[in-house]
């Protein structure tokens, strides 16, 4: 037999059950179990600085009587800190409430309103968190330059009944307060800075 031959299929069988113990090793159930396992993350995670957009539907006027609808869209938290370390993660939220679009009416009716976040965690991978902020724990700061919120309530992963935020809306924060002294409207407002912790 050609040495160079016999050599190669040497090469061949050594080969094919080496790429078999491979393959078999990174998609056994096993080694999935291992690094896709989702787990429910415990103690309390630092968020900073959060971003996202509030819009209006109709936009605020200084004497508004239509039911307002207000939204938040493009929800990020910024970096997320745990007791394990950074965490990523994917926002999405929900607002509810009863204020008219009247601008002193939402700043003042901002009681009425409740927001509900649902953060799914990418990176590692835990439980999603439901944090719920209910009626009357949701307000207009001012010195705060936007909203803040405590005695939220989360369950899943980092669950606690503690859950607060601050929310900046920088030049927003002018813009509400003018139509508030009658001049103006307010469509929506960027978020831009604060903290969320849970």
């Amino acid at each position: 037999m050609n040495p160079y031959r016999k050599l190669a299929s040497v090469l061949v069988a050594c080969a094919i059950p080496i790429g078999t113990v491979v393959g078999l090793s990174l998609t056994s159930p096993a080694w999935a179990k291992t690094h896709n396992k989702t787990v429910t993350g415990t103690g309390t995670v630092v968020c900073t600085p959060p971003t996202a957009k509030l819009t209006f539907d109709p936009p605020l006027t200084p004497t508004g009587t239509s039911a307002e609808t207000a939204k938040l869209s493009k929800v990020k938290l910024g970096t997320c800190t745990a007791n394990t370390g950074t965490v990523k993660e994917k926002v999405t939220a929900t607002i509810t409430g009863t204020t008219t679009n009247s601008c002193t009416a939402f700043a003042t009716g901002t009681g009425k309103d409740s927001v509900t976040f649902t953060i799914k965690w990418t990176m590692p991978k835990e439980t999603t968190t439901s944090v719920n902020f209910a009626a009357g724990t949701i307000g207009v700061n001012s010195t705060d330059s936007g909203f803040v919120a405590s005695g939220g309530v989360a369950t899943g992963s980092f669950a606690t009944s503690s859950a607060s935020f601050t929310a900046d809306i920088g030049t927003g924060l002018s813009t509400l307060q003018n139509c508030i002294g009658g001049k103006g409207t307010v469509a929506s407002v960027e978020i831009s800075g604060g903290t969320g912790t849970f």
